[in-house]
């Protein structure tokens, strides 16, 4: 007799005997235990019927949350509601069925916990982490050895939770500011504090290609899940995507979305500034006001008005991430030189992104690192300012009022990005140099410029009101 046929007769024995030893002098016979009194309600097997089934209450708890709260937000573009539950039975089935994959989905949602906030991870939740993640590391290695015909999506799965195994990046302490409800609806807060493994990167494209393309793999949710992870590791190093945007994988704000009152004032204003700078291409324009239609259709759900009409959060999702994925792939080739004005948008925009529509933790330094690019393209600006349209004044020349309105909100975003002190002040004192050559000489004047790019008060007008204290008194009134 086998170990589980075994098990099973201990447990039907022990059944009948504790429903014997419940009937008793008044008790009536129909009141026997019935099997569902009798056994487990958790999702635990109780008769262990196959070995990876048991699992310690933490390697339980930590899938659990897995499951429930960490993978399901990827596929909400890729995936109708409907089919969610029967993606997440295949994962649980083929954590079950296939040895490799239960030990890699536990060491990955052993390691995605420790990353959490507020988790201490124990000694022995790091022994059990370490233990399954090498049997499953080790288990992946010999099939890859092996391979000699194109991997299954299985296995492709397999790779993806591989590439989780990493160690966590130490994120500051938050300031108490306003945050983009979009770094919580995907964990950015999360996957965005995994180190990078760029050979694991390098692998994973590999398999894919000799799979032949991202839209061969269809199973376990997986073309959404590697369009975000493309997605996910392309923002952090501000570099274009792998993969292209599979089409049927995003949608932008759906027909249920009727823009309010305050949304429609607020398309009166934002992304107009861009319309006066000459030397922007098409395709960036374009992307700019999908940026800006992202930005109305987040402050119509974040301030939760006329709730019928508001847009879901999952068309805003899929809009955020075919934005993003277009704002990406503009970028250019570092052996190409784009018109200064160009740059300036441009990097300016992936600091907007990195506060509102793609917004990674701090730890990741994609803002700050914008920052510095952007300092340089000012100053090539300030070098090649013949190329644009210029007005004389008594203290020289200076830029168009539209191309001065357009440094006035990148010098902003720069100043609210830059970590380090000294790019923090030279940034203020550029801003002051632009303010001056400027007609701007209130607060108001200030904001409503602003306005007119990229904005969303919701996340900055706090901040640039500190901003303003500081550098606003060096404006003649």
């Amino acid at each position: 007799m086998s170990h589980a046929a075994r098990k099973r007769r201990q447990h039907a024995d022990l059944a009948i005997r504790t429903a014997h030893r419940s009937t008793g002098p008044g008790r009536r016979e129909g009141c026997l235990g019935q099997p569902t009194m009798l056994l487990s309600q958790s999702k635990r097997d109780p008769f262990c019927s196959f070995p990876m089934s048991n699992k310690s209450p933490l390697a339980s708890a930590c899938l659990e949350y897995a499951y429930r709260d960490v993978y399901p937000p990827l596929l909400l573009q890729s995936t109708q509601s409907r089919e969610l539950v029967s993606v997440e039975a295949t994962w649980r089935r083929i954590g079950l069925e296939w040895p490799l994959m239960f030990h890699l989905q536990v060491a990955g949602a052993l390691n995605v916990v420790r990353v959490h906030t507020g988790f201490v991870a124990s000694a022995q939740s790091e022994i059990m982490r370490l233990k399954h993640q090498n049997q499953g590391l080790s288990m992946l290695m010999s099939i890859l050895h092996g391979l000699r015909r194109p991997p299954s999506d299985a296995l492709i799965m397999a790779m993806v939770i591989a590439g989780m195994l990493c160690d966590t990046i130490e994120s500051p302490v938050a300031r108490n500011e306003p945050v983009s409800p979009i770094a919580m609806a995907q964990n950015l807060h999360i996957f965005g504090r995994l180190a990078m493994v760029p050979a694991t990167l390098g692998a994973l494209v590999s398999m894919i290609d000799r799979r032949g393309g991202l839209e061969k793999v269809t199973g376990y949710g997986m073309l959404g899940i590697l369009q975000f992870t493309d997605l996910l590791l392309a923002s952090r190093t501000s570099s274009p995507p792998v993969f292209a945007c599979v089409a049927a994988v995003y949608r932008l704000p759906g027909e249920e979305w009727r823009p309010d009152q305050q949304a429609m004032q607020m398309w009166e204003s934002i992304g107009q500034g861009f319309d006066g700078i000459v030397g922007l291409d098409k395709e960036l324009l374009q992307v700019l006001g999908s940026m800006c239609e992202v930005t109305v259709a987040l402050d119509h759900y974040q301030h939760r008005r006329e709730r019928a009409h508001a847009p879901a959060l999952r068309d805003i999702l899929g809009a955020v991430n075919v934005t993003q994925h277009e704002l990406l792939s503009h970028l250019k080739p570092k052996t190409v030189n784009p018109k200064p004005v160009q740059s300036i948008c441009h990097e300016a925009a992936l600091i907007y992104s990195d506060f509102v529509m793609f917004p990674l933790p701090q730890c990741c330094g994609v803002r700050s690192t914008a920052a510095r690019r952007l300092l340089i393209v000012i100053e090539q600006l300030e070098k090649d300012d013949a190329q644009y349209s210029v007005q004389a004044n008594d203290d020289g020349v200076s830029p168009s009022p539209p191309v001065a309105a357009l440094l006035m909100w990148a010098l902003v975003l720069g100043t609210l990005a830059a970590s380090d002190d000294l790019d923090k002040r030279y940034y203020q004192l550029k801003l002051i140099e632009c303010l001056k050559l400027s007609d701007v000489r209130c607060w108001n004047e200030f904001q409503n410029t602003i306005r007119t790019f990229l904005w969303w008060d919701y996340m900055f007008t706090d901040r640039v009101a500190e901003l303003w204290e500081e550098v606003g008194h060096n404006v003649k009134p």
